[in-house]
Protein backbone atom coordinates (compact mmCIF):
# COMPACT_ATOMS: atom_id res chain seq x y z
CA UNK A 1 0.00 0.00 0.00
CA UNK A 2 1.25 3.27 -0.92
CA UNK A 3 1.67 6.38 2.00
CA UNK A 4 -0.17 9.38 0.94
CA UNK A 5 0.04 12.40 3.41
CA UNK A 6 -2.95 14.45 2.80
CA UNK A 7 -1.90 18.36 2.23
CA UNK A 8 -2.67 21.43 4.15
CA UNK A 9 -6.16 20.83 6.04
CA UNK A 10 -7.08 17.50 4.84
CA UNK A 11 -7.93 14.24 6.10
CA UNK A 12 -7.26 10.78 4.34
CA UNK A 13 -10.42 8.24 5.67
CA UNK A 14 -11.62 4.76 5.74
CA UNK A 15 -15.46 4.37 4.96
CA UNK A 16 -17.23 2.51 7.82
CA UNK A 17 -20.64 1.45 7.91
CA UNK A 18 -23.15 3.36 9.01
CA UNK A 19 -24.41 1.88 12.23
CA UNK A 20 -28.02 1.58 13.31
CA UNK A 21 -29.42 4.01 15.29
CA UNK A 22 -26.59 6.29 14.83
CA UNK A 23 -27.39 8.15 11.95
CA UNK A 24 -30.78 9.22 10.28
CA UNK A 25 -30.54 9.69 6.38
CA UNK A 26 -33.68 9.81 4.45
CA UNK A 27 -34.18 8.82 0.58
CA UNK A 28 -31.33 8.47 -1.89
CA UNK A 29 -28.84 9.47 0.80
CA UNK A 30 -28.94 6.30 2.66
CA UNK A 31 -26.42 5.13 0.48
CA UNK A 32 -23.83 7.37 0.68
CA UNK A 33 -21.10 6.95 3.52
CA UNK A 34 -21.02 9.51 6.05
CA UNK A 35 -18.94 8.07 8.69
CA UNK A 36 -14.79 6.97 8.60
CA UNK A 37 -11.77 6.83 10.30
CA UNK A 38 -9.03 8.36 10.37
CA UNK A 39 -5.94 7.37 8.64
CA UNK A 40 -3.91 10.00 7.93
CA UNK A 41 -4.01 13.73 8.46
CA UNK A 42 -2.25 17.01 6.86
CA UNK A 43 -1.95 20.18 8.81
CA UNK A 44 -4.74 19.72 11.01
CA UNK A 45 -5.21 20.13 14.59
CA UNK A 46 -7.79 18.73 16.99
CA UNK A 47 -8.74 15.82 15.06
CA UNK A 48 -6.18 12.69 15.53
CA UNK A 49 -5.22 9.08 13.24
CA UNK A 50 -7.28 6.80 14.55
CA UNK A 51 -10.75 8.74 14.96
CA UNK A 52 -14.24 8.19 13.61
CA UNK A 53 -16.06 11.19 12.19
CA UNK A 54 -18.79 12.12 10.65
CA UNK A 55 -18.53 13.89 7.49
CA UNK A 56 -20.15 16.10 5.13
CA UNK A 57 -20.08 13.43 2.25
CA UNK A 58 -20.67 15.37 -0.89
CA UNK A 59 -17.40 17.39 -0.38
CA UNK A 60 -15.21 14.03 -0.09
CA UNK A 61 -12.78 13.11 -2.94
CA UNK A 62 -12.75 9.58 -3.75
CA UNK A 63 -9.67 7.80 -3.90
CA UNK A 64 -8.93 4.30 -4.32
CA UNK A 65 -6.18 2.16 -3.32
CA UNK A 66 -6.32 -1.98 -3.03
CA UNK A 67 -9.85 -2.70 -1.70
CA UNK A 68 -10.55 0.11 0.54
CA UNK A 69 -12.68 2.61 0.00
CA UNK A 70 -10.72 5.85 0.97
CA UNK A 71 -11.90 9.49 0.84
CA UNK A 72 -10.05 12.71 1.11
CA UNK A 73 -11.43 15.93 3.10
CA UNK A 74 -10.88 18.94 4.36
CA UNK A 75 -11.07 19.27 8.03
CA UNK A 76 -14.39 22.09 7.81
CA UNK A 77 -16.34 19.13 6.42
CA UNK A 78 -16.15 17.12 9.84
CA UNK A 79 -19.59 17.11 11.45
CA UNK A 80 -18.84 15.20 14.78
CA UNK A 81 -16.00 13.14 16.24
CA UNK A 82 -17.18 10.18 17.72
CA UNK A 83 -16.65 9.51 21.61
Amino acid sequence: MKSLKPYGQHLLIKVLPVEQGILSMSGDDQEKPIRGEVLAIGDVQGVSIGDVVIYDYYTAVEYHQTDQELLIIHIDDILAIEE
